[in-house]
Order: structure tokens, then sequence, then C-alpha cells
């Protein structure tokens, strides 16, 4: 796979404020965060004229895999918020090469891990498919404060 990605993937260099893609776009395209600072803001659901930051994404993030997986239009815009750099896999190379099914694998393991914990046994299967698809793993060093009591946090 990684043979197979180096002879497809294009760098990609954005300006600040650059539009990777598109919420309500048709998907064709997987991409990489490689450096900088990209932002993920989606339609505010009262007020389609209004758009909503939900995230931040860094070097090492990738993206763009679930329109592609479930053929499904892009769920958010996704844009620089600083010069950054992207690697870009068009569509075709994406399920050509296999990665698809990486990412099928990666979301049934978060899947499975929300089943386990006992806290979702009332979610539906649709419900905690569509956690697993927007969860992110975040691994911390032993020691590592990830919040304090009293802290209003940004993660769940």
């Amino acid at each position: 796979v990684k043979n197979a990605l180096s002879r497809v993937m294009i760098l990609k260099d954005l300006r600040r404020d650059q539009v990777i893609c598109r919420q309500g776009d048709q998907p064709d395209d997987y991409f990489i965060c490689v450096s900088g600072k990209l932002g993920v803001r989606i339609r505010d659901p009262k007020d389609p004229e209004v758009t909503i930051l939900v995230n931040h994404m860094g070097p090492g993030t990738a993206f763009g895999e679930l329109g592609l997986i479930f053929r499904q239009k892009r769920s958010a815009t996704v844009f620089a918020e600083e010069p950054s750099s992207v690697l870009q896999v068009h569509g075709e190379d994406f399920r050509a090469i296999g990665i698809a099914n990486f990412h099928l694998k990666y979301l049934q393991e978060k899947y499975d891990a929300f089943i386990r914990t006992g806290v979702f046994d009332a979610w539906t299967d649709e419900n905690l498919t569509k956690l697993a698809t927007v969860a992110q793993k975040k691994i911390f060093a032993s020691g590592t404060c990830i919040i304090q009591q009293g802290q209003v946090s940004k993660i769940f």
C-alpha cells in the first residue's frame, strides 16, 4: 500500500483560507495533512447561511475517506487556517489501492471499543456508527493531564 500510495499522492501547498473541500460537494479525493493547520466548518443547522468551526486538524490527520467509502456528499468544509500542505489521493486511486479497507477496519475498531465500554448500550447501531466516524483516537503519555476538574472540556 505504501509503494502504491507513493506513486499516486500529490503534494498540494495551500495558502491561508484556501478551501480544500466544501460541505455538500461530491467526494473525489482523500487528503493527509502534512504541515500547517486546517479548519473544519459545517453549516449551522438553524441557519444555513452561517457556518460553525467544529475542529482543527494538524500534521498526520487524514480526512475525506468517509465520503469516498460511503459515497456520500462532503459533510464539512475544510480550509487552511494558515499556509499548509496536504497530500492528495484521487478517489479512484484510494479505492484501487485498498485504503478504504484500512479505514473500514479502523472504523470497526472504534465501534467495537464503544460497545465494550457498556456506556453506549442504549444507542442504535446507526448512532454508534456515526460516533465512530467522527471520533478520533488520541494517545496520551503516562502522567499527562487530559482535563482538570472545573475546566470546560473541548473533547469527549
